[in-house]
């Protein structure tokens, strides 16, 4: 988490009287208050908004031909370590971030009580957030090299960006869950998943990633897709080969996994129907696109391969709807 290591009396630094600035000192003082204690992460989201709010309003007051009452360090520590700046775009940035931090906390309470509608709007806050730094970042054209921190960093901010839309897709198919969407709808939502996930580490590499998470719940789908099309055995390849030693980490998604459990069964329900009935031969269905060819797609919305029997107008047409329904309710 941040914490303020250095306190600033606007007051003392801009050039213009007012109450202005010393209520943004004050609410700066709130805020490093909250930060060290950590007593109220509600009351700090607030404070933080607040702070955030009049810390532009200040800053976009300030004339660059208009010399200031003295020169500000604005200094910060972010994990363990510190960083310090002149620069008026520090301090529009580590609140920023700080915000990013409680939002995702907030999220992932909200998936882990199921209430993912609630957890994608949150994700919303915290992406406006990141192109929020960006803004500050492409307008600071200069930076110490002992500033060189992941969070100055643009693509480090681009790939939170597609990070976090790869967790509102999860969300999504989280939600189809419960809803027992159709498995057209939610392979295009896992594939939304996948495409961001790549995006996400080809812009920085990603400690916690969600790409194998989303690739599982991809072929998941992808089997289900193949079974229902009559491709029996092409639906249990899938689920051999991408699905039964899979170690996907699915974090709070705690439904996702509970539907993970169900494939051994599954696998043996197949198996046992193919062998008494269809007498498909299990061999290698037809390939889904690379994660790397999502991401130079024009759209990630690429229907599932098709096989025959072949889909026909109509059935397409209940699948987009199918979709949107599930889109629109996450």
């Amino acid at each position: 988490m941040c914490h303020i290591a250095r306190a600033i009396e606007y007051e003392k630094i801009v050039p213009f009287e007012g109450n202005k600035p010393i209520e943004v000192t004050r609410q700066r003082m709130a805020v490093q208050q909250l930060l060290d204690t950590r007593e109220n992460d509600t009351t700090l989201v607030t404070r933080l908004q607040n702070y955030i709010k009049n810390f532009d309003m200040l800053k976009n007051r300030l004339n660059p031909h208009q010399k200031l009452k003295s020169q500000p360090l604005f200094e910060w520590t972010v994990g363990s370590e510190t960083l310090k700046s002149c620069c008026w775009r520090l301090e529009a940035i580590i609140p920023r971030f700080a915000l990013t931090q409680l939002y995702t906390q907030q999220a992932n309470e909200a998936i882990t009580n199921k209430a993912f509608k609630d957890a994608a709007k949150i994700y919303d806050k915290v992406i406006h957030l990141h192109k929020c730094i960006l803004y500050e970042l492409e307008g600071w054209s200069w930076k110490l090299a002992h500033m060189n921190h992941d969070i100055l960093q643009k693509p480090w901010h681009y790939a939170q960006i597609f990070h976090i839309q790869s967790l509102k897709h999860l969300c999504m198919l989280s939600l189809g869950i419960q809803n027992q969407t159709s498995s057209n709808a939610m392979y295009i939502v896992a594939q939304r998943a996948v495409r961001d996930a790549a995006a996400a580490i080809m812009h920085w590499p990603m400690e916690t990633s969600t790409l194998p998470l989303a690739e599982t719940m991809r072929y998941y789908y992808s089997s289900d897709i193949l079974w229902n099309k009559e491709q029996y055995g092409a639906s249990i390849h899938t689920l051999e080969t991408w699905l039964t030693q899979t170690n996907s980490n699915v974090g709070q998604f705690h439904i996702i996994a509970e539907e993970m459990e169900k494939i051994p069964l599954l696998l043996r329900e197949r198996h046992q129907s193919n062998n008494g009935a269809y007498f498909d031969i299990v061999k290698e269905g037809p390939a889904l696109p690379t994660p790397q060819e999502l991401i130079h797609m024009a759209t990630s919305d690429v229907p599932h391969p098709q096989c025959s029997p072949q889909l026909t107008t109509e059935h397409a047409q209940d699948e987009e709807h199918a979709f949107q329904s599930c889109d629109g309710d996450a």
